[in-house]
């Protein structure tokens, strides 16, 4: 970016935020602004003579800013906007039952119940994080968090990337037996309903015995989706009779008073994984400190090794296969319980044609291939069309 542009005033005033200079599809031909706030309407767009490979069908987008989403979704059902994104499940939902187009596709991010063992010791138990992962009923998350619109998970490797979705085939068990499973882990490893009400173990150290209640906490943010995820989690976790406190922050607050000091038992929370070597960044010991972003405090050395081998490694077949082993070390150590990845949803308009979020990795990607858009065809006799 030409810093002679840029430099010398805020960002936020700088004019070339609304006269871009780019090589896309589209230019920006007119900014529409609030004359009350000085905010933007919307931009006009036109399309590019010069771009390659085409030029786009379509010969003019407008795209439009709405305050809030009530706004929003009654704009498109007014027929002023064509498409919109940024819509909660609950509203798309609504939308599909009125017939109207809903385009989805699974976006690259990992929600989880990251443990951190240094802060409770109850986690450097497996068999307490394997009947954690089998108790949650995660498919009721996704449904009646979600309404759908996502897909249960099992590891660390989002299932959009195309290479790997031969490694994230799901679990073939239903949650009743899933639940029994974690119940039998808890028995077998000395855990029963004691006095409290809730899952106890008895241990003896230097010939005195000490009673341990099965209890944690799960610090999420105040969003409330993550609040309905944390609630549903406790659900299934009191259940099998284990003892689960929520607490809930904003997202300032979150970041730098609870995960960049490590001040949590489990943490429900997201990771964004554009492209395979951010697993690194994620899952490598390293990291495990802040500024780092394992948020699962997890040190594995021999995993260290294949990420760091996989991140400088060329070959794709190769680095699929490190990345394989990888996934495999996650799933024998467990240090969380996978839950979901969300979809990103996109309402169409019934008429357009060309639209393609197959490689989605980001929202912005759904214009990608704005140029191939189309809403109208014509009928060519054969005699005069190219072969």
């Amino acid at each position: 970016m030409p810093a002679k542009i840029w430099e010398g005033s805020p960002i936020e005033l700088n004019d070339a935020n609304i006269n871009p200079i780019g090589s896309g599809p589209y230019m920006v031909s007119k900014v529409n602004k609030k004359t009350s706030t000085g905010t933007i309407d919307s931009y006009e767009l036109v399309s590019f003579k010069k771009f390659t490979p085409q030029q786009p069908y379509l010969k003019n987008i407008n795209l439009y800013f709405y305050q809030n989403e009530a706004d929003l979704v009654s704009a498109f059902e007014n027929g002023v906007i064509d498409q919109i994104s940024s819509i909660t499940p609950e509203n798309a939902k609504i939308l599909e039952k009125n017939n109207y187009r809903i385009e989805t596709a699974v976006l690259p991010r990992v929600f989880g119940l990251f443990f951190n063992q240094n802060q409770n010791q109850i986690f450097t138990n497996k068999a307490v994080r394997s009947a954690i992962d089998k108790a949650i009923n995660k498919e009721r998350i996704v449904n009646e968090v979600l309404q759908g619109y996502g897909i249960v998970i099992e590891d660390p490797i989002p299932p959009n990337i195309i290479n790997y979705q031969k490694l994230n085939e799901g679990n073939k068990e239903n949650q009743e037996e899933r639940t029994k499973k974690a119940q039998s882990i808890l028995e077998k490893d000395g855990w029963k309903i004691g006095q409290s009400g809730f899952l106890e173990k008895t241990t003896i150290v230097k010939k005195k015995k000490t009673s341990q209640i099965l209890e944690f906490s799960i610090s999420t943010g105040n969003s409330p989706d993550l609040v309905k995820s944390a609630n549903l989690v406790k659900e299934d976790l009191t259940a099998v009779g284990m003892k689960v406190d929520i607490k809930t922050f904003e997202s300032g607050n979150l970041n730098q008073g609870v995960i960049r000091p490590r001040k949590y038992d489990a943490l429900l929370f997201g990771q964004i994984i554009n492209h395979e070597s951010d697993l690194l960044a994620f899952w490598h010991s390293s990291q495990r400190n802040d500024p780092g972003y394992n948020v699962a405090m997890y040190t594995n050395a021999k995993v260290d090794k294949i990420l760091e081998t996989a991140y400088t490694t060329v070959d794709e077949k190769s680095r699929i296969k490190k990345y394989a082993e990888f996934e495999n070390e996650i799933k024998k150590d467990m240090p969380t319980v996978f839950l979901y990845s969300p979809q990103f949803i996109y309402v169409v308009s019934k008429s357009l044609k060309g639209f393609d979020m197959s490689h989605l990795t980001s929202p912005s990607n759904r214009f990608v291939n704005v140029y191939s858009w189309y809403t109208k065809t014509d009928n060519v006799w054969k005699i005069f069309t190219n072969k």
